[in-house]
């Protein structure tokens, strides 16, 4: 009886056994998996956007280690750890109300032996405060993925190589002390060891703790790399044995065989720790090396081992001390005699005698921890801020060069921009005489550059005046004054000023192909009302409309070179204002407007170029010649100039020098500067003005 009863129990429990391993709880179906969580289940801290390929990955990151070393596939793509998981933004997802992150493998489907059984049933008993957990497995064809527990801090490599987030030695340290805490759990459980250890493995999760993650199924990942031998062969594959033990890089070289072991694991931890200290790649001081020839290096049986350089670091004496402490240990991890490196528990005890914090508690340390991540999120807040007010400014000051600085504001807010009606405005249009043959001897470039250099020139000039830009078509400029914020009766005159200024400044332009050559323009100016408004959605344009616009592009077509032609309209105000000297053109026949009688803006009348106005515009007419008087011109604006109207030279076949009929004598600053620019370019000693210590300092000048 008793013998019948023992035989049933046995009998009980290889049942039991059995059912607990044929237990398919941990098979996830595709379809249970919500990825539109993926976007908002990231935190502030969150180092990248873009998922890097590495079979360890279980957060956001970036291919730096690849990138730095200059690997990358056939198509383009970052790789880290052996090409088991494909580039993808749907990673991260939710099941059962739990955000996880999937691994995703290149592999069509999964046999679910009774190997992968045990060890599925085996990692699913990993429970550790410093290992990631695994939730399940996806075995559907196409969509085999390894799903693991989701830290939000993100892999520690990351960490590691964001600047923004401030690591002292109590971080490190902590880091570093989780870390051999979660290897030597490993070690005391069915896994024996990690086989996979690499700072691409280990993340952190919002309290900042580091858990491994990454140590399985190491029968899928096996056969993974028996099914895709080509990896074997390919440089990038190399970057994601930087954490592998030499002794198990020789079996990786000759046979094939991805191994692993405590020892290796030991060598592992030297290779992060050393990244934790130096905040750098493994091979960081080695990056001018190819990465196979670094594994080659490594695995080679030399008398002196290679190993990774640290590099000069510049420490309070203090952390220099724990740093040369933690380099020590380092070394002794990655030696090549198995028996040299330490065990995980001499590696926590040197860790814990060299942490300063050692003789606080638990609970201490976290609130130091955490109040160190609050300050330093704080500072990240504010930098960020700052650098967001920085870009908003640049991006309005962009916008308000397109379009009326109430026009961009309304568009911001998101408001309608209703078309406004203006009464009295005054609208230029210029081009340039025999555009096409100029346009026909360059090349395009030469055009670009040719128009772009002149409407340099005009922009900077109507920055001084009550004008607005409406649009360049081509060679054509167009400006308007009175709008979008009205000026009263000054719009006309201030596009006078605009318009001799502009005409100027031709004179004394030069095509930067040709600088013997010269351009002459066409102005047309008529004043009248008009109607703004913004039109489009996409490149929205502030455009004017009404028989103004046609009007003043007639005044244009209709001028000559070099001349200004204006209507009766603008005429008449500027006549109002006795500032100008006008000539009545005549009656001229105007396509679609009929006969319509025209002037000719000749320029300002002698007796108003005044000291004062002419500290505002400087627009006289200039002796031929000249090539730097109008970027003088605005070195002079603001100078008040004495109220002598003539020079005196010793050599007296210079002694005068007047402004054409019309215009009366230059003014002292405006002529010298004019006869210094001439093409001839006199002796600038023998220029003796009366009055002017600014023009004798610019004399001196001239001389040296």
């Amino acid at each position: 009886m008793l013998a019948a009863m023992l035989i049933v129990f046995l009998l009980y429990r290889i049942w039991k056994k059995e059912q607990d391993l044929n237990d398919s709880t941990w098979k996830v179906k595709y379809q249970d998996l919500d990825f539109r969580v993926a976007k908002n289940s990231k935190s502030f801290m969150a180092l990248s956007t873009a998922f890097t390929q590495s079979d360890g990955c279980l957060t956001d990151g970036t291919a730096s280690y690849t990138e730095k070393y200059g690997v990358t596939d056939n198509t383009g793509k970052s790789v880290i750890d052996g090409g088991d998981v494909l580039k993808s933004n749907n990673h991260l997802a939710k099941l059962k109300g739990q955000i996880v992150y999937l691994k995703r493998l290149k592999k069509q489907k999964v046999k679910v032996d009774r190997k992968l059984l045990k060890e599925m049933k085996t990692l699913l008993g990993i429970k550790h405060t410093n290992v990631a957990s695994l939730i399940g497995m996806c075995t559907e064809p196409g969509n085999v993925s390894v799903i693991w527990e989701h830290c939000a801090k993100g892999r520690l490599c990351d960490i590691l190589e964001n600047d923004d987030i401030k690591l002292d030695t109590m971080f490190k340290l902590s880091l570093a002390i989780d870390i051999c805490k979660g290897l030597e759990y490993i070690y005391k459980s069915d896994l024996k060891y990690h086989g996979n250890l690499k700072s691409t493995n280990c993340v952190v999760d919002s309290r900042w703790t580091c858990k491994l993650s990454d140590f399985g199924p190491r029968t899928i990942y096996k056969n993974f790399n028996d099914e895709n031998s080509d990896w074997r062969t390919r440089a990038d594959y190399s970057v994601s044995l930087f954490w592998t033990a030499p002794e198990h890089l020789r079996k990786w070289v000759v046979q094939h065989q991805k191994t692993g072991s405590i020892q290796g694991d030991i060598y592992s931890f030297g290779i992060i720790a050393k990244e934790l200290v130096t905040r750098d790649s493994p091979f960081g001081c080695e990056a001018y090396i190819p990465a196979d020839e670094i594994i080659n290096k490594v695995a080679a049986t030399s008398k002196v081992p290679f190993r990774p350089k640290f590099p000069h670091m510049s420490d309070d004496v203090e952390t220099m001390k724990q740093t040369m402490a933690i380099e020590a240990l380092i070394k002794r991890c990655w030696a090549e005699d198995l028996q040299v490196r330490p065990s995980i528990k001499r590696v926590l005890k040197t860790l814990n005698a060299i942490n300063p914090f050692k003789k606080s508690n638990v609970i201490e340390n976290m609130i130091v921890m955490m109040e160190k991540y609050s300050n330093q999120l704080e500072e990240l807040v504010a930098d960020r801020t700052a650098q967001l007010e920085d870009e908003k400014r640049k991006t309005d000051a962009l916008l308000y060069q397109m379009l009326p600085r109430k026009v961009a504001e309304d568009l911001k807010l998101g408001k309608t921009v209703k078309a406004e009606s203006f009464e009295k405005v005054t609208i230029y249009f210029s081009d340039i005489v025999g555009f096409t043959t100029i346009a026909g001897d360059c090349t395009p470039i030469q055009v670009v550059e040719l128009l772009n250099s002149l409407y340099t020139v005009f922009d900077d000039t109507i920055k001084s005046y009550e004008v607005y830009k409406v649009e360049t078509i081509g060679d054509a400029y167009m400006v308007v004054s009175g709008l979008p914020e009205r000026n009263g009766d000054k719009h006309a005159s201030e596009m006078a000023y605009v318009a001799l200024d502009l005409l100027d400044g031709v004179r004394n332009f030069r095509m930067p192909h040709d600088p013997e050559g010269c351009l002459r323009i066409r102005i047309g100016l008529h004043s009248g009302p008009v109607v703004s408004g913004v039109v489009g959605l996409t490149m929205p344009r502030y455009c004017l409309f009404g028989d103004t616009v046609n009007t003043a592009s007639r005044m244009e077509s209709n001028g000559e070179a070099l001349k200004i032609h204006m209507s009766s309209a603008t005429a008449n105000m500027l006549k109002e204002t006795g500032l100008f000297e006008l000539q009545r053109r005549g009656d001229l026949t105007i396509k679609g407007k009929g006969s319509m009688t025209t002037y000719w803006l000749e320029g300002i009348k002698k007796e108003n170029i005044s000291s004062q106005d002419s500290s505002k515009h400087p627009f006289v007419s200039v002796p031929s010649g000249m090539l730097l008087y109008n970027d003088l011109r605005s070195l002079f604006r603001h100078h008040e100039s004495t109220t002598d109207d003539h020079l005196v030279l010793k050599n007296d076949s210079h002694a005068s020098i007047g402004a054409p009929e019309g215009h009366g004598v230059l003014p002292q600053v405006y002529l010298q500067v004019s006869f210094l620019n001439t093409t001839g370019r006199p002796d600038c000693a023998k220029i003796v003005p009366e009055a002017s210590d600014f023009i004798q300092l610019f004399v001196s000048k001239l001389q040296g």
